[in-house]
């Protein structure tokens, strides 16, 4: 099925992603693996009564499971099939299951005081990865409704339907605690492999993936995006001067004053290595591109975190490279490594130039080179 994970404000990183998919693959293998197991040892007395009728519907949903036991083995095993063949196999699973099962509930009313079969395809839906609240809710009300229907053809006892009921509830409830504490899980585990432990910052590895999304938004929408390669000057004459611990203070107070100039929620700030930092932001104009570098680099100067070095200034300072994608003007095949090795070139001119300065290069002047 398709993933309910995916969401526009926090990509899932690609290696979730497959774990996603393979995630998707077991559960079909493991339930058709249950499903011949319920189907082999299912109650002789409700075959004895209704045989002839649901021989036929045993019969569809063993093969049924055979096949997809064999077919999710071997996608398994081959590892490389695309996500949307994932889902329709997922999605043509679940069907199956749902059309297959329906006799055996509505036959359970009549013979059974306790909907068994019913309970056997709860414990399958609750595999579903559902972590919205409406959409479960949609689901598990959806569940409960349609059994009530199955079972009225029974006329069952109001035991049988208030078991029904409670079961149903107690599948929605243990569902949501399972699957909104394994998004948590996830999730918590994404910003961890994506952050750097220093400086609270994306790390290199989240600011790329995150980076890409916005670049790929900005070719998307015709609009501006800004690229650039931040580098405190001397740091390491600042560490020989004041010592490792005062230099990872100054690594984080760059970080903050960093991101409070980009302190909107779509602006990526991240740690590209060592004393060196990236940005990539949507802008609205070029002038934007250079105004928030100088910003920026105002804003460090202006800290009064004192020099290591003084051959630029008494106070700590930064170089800024930037480049930007326009639309209409840049090649629509550049990606973020080429946009971040442009601003790296340009803050390699910012250096050579004497550092403590700003130099935008757009990456139109680099391709038609």
């Amino acid at each position: 099925m398709k993933s309910f994970f995916n969401n526009n404000s926090s990509p899932v990183p690609e290696e979730i992603r497959r774990f996603l998919k393979r995630s998707s693959l077991e559960k079909v293998r493991i339930i058709s693996i249950a499903i011949l197991l319920i189907a082999f040892t299912n109650d002789k007395e409700c075959l004895e009564k209704y045989g002839s009728v649901l021989m036929p519907f045993s019969v569809f949903i063993i093969a049924a499971a055979v096949l997809f036991l064999i077919g999710s083995t071997l996608m398994l095993k081959k590892g490389n099939f695309p996500q949307r063949t994932v889902d329709i196999f997922s999605t043509t699973f679940w069907c199956i299951l749902c059309i297959g099962i329906v006799p055996f509930i509505v036959f359970d009313s009549f013979v059974r005081p306790f909907p068994i079969n019913m309970t056997m395809l709860l414990l399958c839906f609750m595999m579903l990865p559902v972590t919205e609240k409406k959409r479960a809710s949609f689901i598990f009300g959806s569940f409960t409704v349609s059994n009530l229907i199955l079972a009225s053809v029974g006329r069952p006892s109001t035991s049988y339907i208030i078991t029904l009921l409670v079961i149903c509830a107690m599948g929605y409830m243990f569902s949501r605690h399972i699957h909104v504490n394994y998004l948590a899980m996830i999730t918590k585990l994404t910003e961890e492999t994506r952050t750097d432990y220093l400086t609270l910052a994306a790390n290199r590895k989240g600011g790329f993936e995150r980076s890409r999304s916005t670049l790929a938004l900005c070719k998307r929408h015709r609009q501006i995006c800004a690229f650039y390669m931040i580098d405190i000057d001397f740091f390491k004459a600042y560490n020989d001067a004041f010592g490792h611990y005062m230099g990872d203070n100054a690594l984080v107070n760059v970080s903050r004053i960093i991101q409070d100039v980009f302190a909107r929620k779509s602006d990526i700030v991240f740690r590209y290595g060592g004393e060196e930092f990236a940005v990539c932001a949507s802008v609205d104009s070029l002038d934007t591109v250079t105004y928030l570098a100088e910003k920026l680099r105002r804003a460090v100067e202006n800290a009064m975190i004192e020099a290591g070095d003084k051959s630029v200034s008494d106070n700590l300072t930064v170089s800024i490279g930037a480049t930007a994608y326009v639309p209409a003007k840049t090649n629509e095949l550049v990606d973020e490594t080429f946009m971040f090795s442009m601003a790296d070139m340009a803050l390699y001119e910012a250096k050579q130039a004497g550092r403590n300065r700003v130099i935008v290069k757009y990456a139109s002047d680099y391709t038609n080179k």
